[in-house]
């Protein structure tokens, strides 16, 4: 009589394991994609923590409890959909599907469980590591962030043992051995009452928060937070995807889930919602007629004039020709004429640009007066629309106060840092997980939702809010106030962008975009032939990797002409534009006779806190540190591409410092701030060009639309340190 067969060997039964948890992973699909693209952007991304790192700074206010306790109840929809959904997909009778065996029928059990502790411990987990950039420079906040954590880990400690013990208490009237509802054999409505419940208030909850952000997410999101609204969107996207997963089995395995994303790239052929935002009217028409007598070649048939920056610079000295003979008379030093790049950095490039600029010129209040052009890229030119606003605000009203932050003295700097304090990720998340990600299934267009327009509404109210009232509703205000810049107190500013079907730089400017001044540059009021919003002005320059939507060119008469992206993807200092300008400034100074009672002064100001400062003796060399270790053939190509973006920028910033090595000014040719590696480390360093950015330091200055509290303490430290060692008299000053 034939003895029993044999045991599978190990790697059959190995096997024969991976593929049932293959199987059981893939009914639970929307819970496995949901939970793991939660984890890794907790866990994995600079901005995800640094939105975390806010807690550090609640208090004991109610609205600061009210945030805390939105973002459990974010965390434990998520933990619970992920679970319970996953759950109930084995537990419903799939049509034709086999009946799982033993080790299926385990992983079956075994699988919700585990992704919704991975839910659950994700949030503290990723928290606790938060807190460890805080431990060494700023003990309080780590140690509050991670109190909040372990209140986080109790709450998931108590989530698992709910998930695992629940039927040996017949916690909810749980009945029916898990091994039992495993067998997916249950129908609709055999399931429990309570889980049927615990649907309809998942829904009830996603449809609330859709129509809050339909109707304005600008207002609502921030009450709310952007960590407990990605959160509350992950959960929510977990019941419809598994939703559709059983009823595709229950309807003869139709592809429920591909017709969706076959109807969104139908739809997407027309309902384009991301056209750039216009007002009413036109813009205001160039009327000045001056020009330069620039030797650039034989004259063309183009439109007069040909120089309008460089006969607009003519009409700006002649205008302090007076200040600029006493200045030289008094000083025995020619004129400055200052020229700011402004690089971009999304809201850090905001705030550092803004608090730079503004506490420059609250402790001198003639800087903006010679300041001729501004050259902005992304967030540095949110931060330059801001600074703007706030000089003419300044000029309007001389006794404008401060708004309460930690410039106290210091009114411009310090409104300027408080607008930009605000969490602008929350409406622009909100409006992409909610509204504008179902308009990729609408069959028309809703403009509304468009996530571009919560953006600006967020950055229009922040300013409302931190104003009230005062310097008007600038950002809100059409860009055409800056079109004729003799009236305004204003530097020229110039926004840099990016077209998607050219890969050109295109050019936001008060003053006609001319090839000889700015060669092979689209000019964006030209073509758009509608006024802009000061905010979206600033946002066509900052329209980066999909948080932000490529905006829609449309002409006049509703054709779509191109597409308009960041101006980092181009160049992302600022100085290639600013290289022009300075030409076109050159020009005007030996025309009007001041070229040697002026001196152009260059202002760079690099936001990010590793880039290195452009080289003027010495040319760069390979450096062994950085060179590719492993998938070199794979990896050179994408490595490439991205490093040349930067390097263009560094190489324009160059070419700036060699324009202006020579200098007529004590102490060398220009101002130049080169950051430290600490944040109590300030090292100065006498150079040709000003060169601001922030200290690479311990504390993270993450890329994003959000700062926490202590990366806003850090830049203001750093905003006053770097600017008092450079001009000690005008610290010492009292004011």
């Amino acid at each position: 009589m034939p003895g029993p067969d044999p045991p599978p060997p190990l790697w059959l039964r190995a096997w024969d394991w991976l593929r049932a948890l293959g199987r059981v992973l893939w009914l639970a699909r929307f819970s496995v994609v949901f939970v793991a693209i939660g984890t890794v952007a907790l866990l994995a991304n600079d901005q995800a923590q640094e939105v975390l790192r806010e807690f550090a700074a609640r208090r004991s206010s109610l609205h600061d409890l009210l945030q805390i306790a939105i973002l459990l109840l974010a965390t434990l929809l998520w933990c619970w959909n992920a679970w319970s959904w996953a759950r109930m997909l084995t537990s419903l009778r799939m049509p034709g599907a086999p009946e799982p065996d033993g080790t299926e029928l385990a992983l079956r059990i075994a699988v919700p469980r585990v992704l919704g502790a991975v839910a659950a411990f994700a949030v503290p987990a990723a928290m606790w590591i938060a807190a460890g950039a805080y431990a060494e420079y700023a003990a309080p906040f780590a140690h509050q962030l991670r109190w909040v954590a372990a209140v986080m880990f109790a709450g998931a400690v108590a989530f698992v043992a709910y998930v695992v013990f629940r039927r040996r208490f017949r916690l909810f009237a749980v009945r029916r051995p898990a091994a039992d509802a495993a067998r997916g054999r249950l129908e609709w409505n055999d399931l429990p009452a309570f889980d049927r419940a615990t649907l309809w208030i998942t829904a009830g909850i996603t449809v609330t928060l859709f129509t809050l952000f339909l109707v304005d997410a600008a207002t609502t999101a921030p009450w709310f937070g952007s960590a407990p609204i990605l959160l509350a969107a992950l959960a929510a996207w977990i019941p419809f995807g598994s939703l559709l997963v059983w009823l595709s089995h229950r309807w003869h395995s139709a592809p429920l889930f591909s017709l969706f994303l076959l109807a969104a790239v139908v739809f997407g052929l027309w309902n384009d919602n991301h056209a750039i935002r216009t007002l009413a009217g036109t813009p205001v028409p160039h009327t000045r007629g001056d020009d330069c007598d620039v030797p650039d070649g034989p004259a063309a048939a183009r439109p007069a004039p040909r120089h309008p920056v460089c006969g607009y610079a003519k009409r700006w000295l002649e205008s302090r020709r007076d200040a600029i003979k006493r200045h030289v008379a008094e000083t025995g030093e020619p004129y400055p004429v200052y020229l700011v790049a402004a690089s971009g950095g999304g809201i850090r490039a905001a705030y550092w640009t803004a608090g730079l600029l503004g506490f420059r010129h609250d402790l001198d209040p003639t800087f903006s007066a010679q300041t001729f052009a501004i050259s902005g890229v992304s967030g540095g030119s949110l931060g330059a629309m801001v600074f703007a606003g706030l000089v003419r605000a300044k000029a309007a009203d001389p006794a404008l106060r401060a708004c309460g932050g930690h410039f106290a003295g210091q009114p411009v700097a310090d409104c300027g840092t408080q607008i930009l304090s605000g969490d602008f990720l929350a409406p622009t998340v909100a409006a992409l997980l909610y509204p504008d990600l179902v308009a990729r299934f609408s069959p028309v267009a809703v403009p509304h939702v468009d996530r571009a327009r919560a953006m600006e509404r967020g950055w229009e109210k922040r300013w409302d809010d931190v104003m009230r009232g005062r310097g008007d509703a600038w950002l809100s205000m059409s860009y055409e106030t800056l079109a004729e810049p003799e009236t305004t107190a204003t530097p020229l500013l110039l926004l840099n962008t990016t077209t998607v079907e050219g890969g050109k730089r295109a050019l936001i400017s008060p003053l006609p975009v001319r090839p000889r001044e700015f060669p092979d540059t689209v000019d964006v009021r030209a073509a758009i032939g509608r006024p802009l919003s000061n905010s979206t002005a600033a946002h066509l320059s900052a329209r980066f990797m999909y948080v932000s939507p490529a905006g829609t060119v449309r002409t006049p008469d509703d054709k779509v002409a191109g597409h308009l992206v960041d101006g980092g993807y181009f160049e992302n200092s600022g100085a290639t534009t600013l290289t022009d300008v300075l030409v076109a400034m050159l020009a005007a100074a030996r025309e009007t006779r001041l070229a040697e009672s002026i001196q152009p002064v260059i202002i760079v100001i690099e936001n990010d806190p590793y880039a290195q400062a452009p080289a003027d003796v010495d040319a760069p060399a390979l450096d062994p540190a950085r060179a590719l270790a492993w998938l070199v053939e794979s990896r050179a190509p994408p490595v490439t591409l991205l490093n040349a973006r930067d390097a263009r920028g560094t190489q324009a910033q160059a070419a700036l410092r060699r324009a202006v090595l020579r200098c007529g000014r004590k102490g060398g040719c220009f101002e130049f701030y080169r950051p430290a590696n600490a944040v109590d480390e300030l090292r100065t360093a006498p150079a040709d060009a000003v060169h601001e950015r922030p200290q690479a330091q311990r504390i993270p200055l993450p890329l994003g639309w959000m700062l926490s509290d202590l990366a806003r303490s850090v830049l203001d430290q750093q905003i006053v340190r770097q600017t008092c060692a450079q001009h000690p008299a005008l610290c010492e000053s009292p004011r």
